[in-house]
């Protein structure tokens, strides 16, 4: 950026909009560090001690990605946990991970200002009206969306989100040297790991960019290269998570979460039950797994150990009690 696009009125209000989001976000998250988090968060936590603890056997889940508690799992490692800090430390992972992703969200605004005619042929107050606007949307849609009051992965997915946008704006200038589709191929594979939605938009986001590539004549040694790396390391995590799960799957979350929303199969925390009495709804659906109470204040089942750090078994692999259950859509429940 030239001395000159620094010092204009959009650049400025860019700045000061990057400072105002980060100064909310510190503050959301000092008023939040010692807030209990969601069943999720705990969830992650969990798997992230067990990262600690065991290693990174422990992260392979049918029903969570690894990415995000092994992140939790070094601070851990760093920070060795105990009751008063443990949470504190995952509070500050996620706000060290949401003040990255506003800096490539303020990176990727620079290139769509840089690179849009309407706005760089608009005055000076409706520049400024555009920034404001997109750092508003920004504050809510992801600071207060999202959030840094929650352990969660999902700034993270924002933060791929906007650096594969600005990278797709980039593909439009010139082609591509084979290094940064492979570059582009390992940034989509490793978000996969981070969070299992990235995969199948990660293709999507791929296969954009090779249709840009090919209708432009490019080589296709760079898109076949990219491919390759993405495939491999997705490839790393689709093999364990299937052998999870019991069927070929990059994750099982989205086939549980239809099984919950629109089949209207019983949620995880009500298979804490008496195996042997009657549960005929499920059947349509195949085996869904109940275990037998132990004690009801609190609710205890009968649950397979998976680790010792397990702080709620029915959340740590939500795929376990659905392993063998199958959707059974109808006009209806559509």
């Amino acid at each position: 950026m030239s001395d000159t696009s620094r010092r204009s009125p959009a650049a400025r209000a860019g700045r000061v909009g990057l400072g105002v989001v980060l100064l909310l976000g510190a503050l959301d998250a000092w008023f939040f560090q010692r807030w209990n988090v969601d069943p999720d968060g705990v969830s992650y936590v969990d798997l992230a001690l067990a990262f600690a603890a065991h290693g990174p056997s422990a992260l392979v889940s049918g029903y969570w990605s690894p990415l995000f508690p092994a992140l939790l799992g070094v601070a851990y490692k760093i920070v060795p946990p105990t009751i008063e800090t443990m949470y504190r430390t995952a509070h500050a992972v996620s706000f060290g991970l949401f003040v990255v992703t506003t800096f490539f969200f303020a990176n990727l605004l620079r290139q769509l200002t840089a690179r849009v005619a309407a706005f760089r042929e608009a005055g000076a107050r409706a520049q400024v009206a555009a920034v404001a606007i997109a750092w508003c949307a920004y504050a809510l849609l992801v600071l207060k969306g999202v959030g840094v009051r929650l352990v969660t992965p999902d700034s993270g997915v924002c933060l791929v989100t906007f650096w594969v946008t600005g990278e797709l704006l980039a593909l439009r200038d010139a082609p591509w040297p084979a290094s940064r589709w492979v570059r582009l191929g390992l940034v989509l594979g490793f978000g996969y790991w981070w969070k299992a939605i990235l995969f199948p938009t990660g293709l999507v986001a791929f296969a954009a960019a090779a249709a840009v590539a090919l209708r432009r004549h490019d080589a296709r040694r760079g898109p076949l290269a990219g491919a390759f790396a993405y495939a491999a390391v997705a490839l790393v995590l689709i093999v364990p998570v299937s052998r999870v799960a019991g069927r070929l799957t990059f994750g099982e979350t989205g086939r549980i979460n239809y099984l919950w929303y629109v089949d209207n199969v019983p949620y995880v925390w009500n298979r804490c039950r008496d195996p042997r009495i009657s549960d005929a709804f499920t059947e349509r659906f195949g085996r869904v797994r109940a275990d037998s109470v132990v004690f009801l204040d609190p609710l205890t089942c009968a649950l397979p150990e998976m680790a010792a750090e397990v702080t709620q078994p029915l959340w740590f692999d939500v795929s376990l009690w659905y392993r063998q259950a199958h959707a059974a859509p109808t006009f209806e429940l559509q």
